[in-house]
């Protein structure tokens, strides 16, 4: 990825890093709540569309961000900067599926977008997804949530190696009728907290 990116060009705190995130979070939901009680029209999807890309453009690009005082595991592993045992580093980074937004299944040239300023963005994150498609290999694409309620090899991938940082149990937990899940794919859903 690009090092003249903003979010590289200074060192980031990891207090900074954690607050970016949460502002984040706490920013999409509000803009989901309010867009979601408009009426829906092809102008409002497309504006809908548009921002949640370039926030989870953001969101990527925070979570590839070395803290500069005390990186997480998370980071390091989303970032492929995980160094082994005997010193190399065979790790691959990892990222987000955003095909339907623009490559596969829903193409974003379709979107009717009102603005400049929203086809200005539209370019921007699919210049940007697709240099993480580029640079992330098939098996470690995240979040891709065109999938049913599963989690993908990527997302497991991913929740596994930092689970393994963290001294996590890697046991699946098993239960009738129901695939099994390893317990540390709860760092994914938010049930456990030591993630950031």
């Amino acid at each position: 990825f690009d090092r003249r990116c903003f979010w590289h060009a200074n060192p980031v705190a990891f207090e900074e890093q954690a607050e970016l995130l949460r502002l984040l979070g706490q920013l999409i939901r509000h803009y989901a709540a309010a867009a979601l009680c408009l009426t829906p029209t092809r102008e409002m999807d497309g504006a809908r569309i548009v921002t949640s890309s370039c926030a989870a453009a953001l969101l990527d690009a925070l979570l590839r961000v070395q803290a500069a005082d005390a990186p997480t595991s998370l980071s390091r592993h989303y970032a492929g900067l995980q160094v082994g045992r005997r010193g190399a580093s065979h790790a691959r980074p990892f990222g987000f599926a955003l095909a339907p937004f623009g490559f596969r299944e829903l193409p974003s040239a379709n979107l009717k977008l009102t603005s400049p300023e929203l086809a200005a963005a539209r370019a921007m994150c699919l210049d940007y997804f697709l240099a993480v498609t580029q640079a992330v290999p098939e098996e470690h694409l995240c979040f891709g949530w065109s999938r049913a309620a599963s989690f993908s090899p990527g997302e497991l991938a991913l929740a596994g190696r930092v689970s393994t940082d963290l001294g996590f149990d890697s046991a699946e937990v098993r239960s009738e009728g129901v695939a099994p899940v390893p317990p540390f794919a709860r760092l994914l859903t938010g049930e456990e907290p030591e993630v950031l």
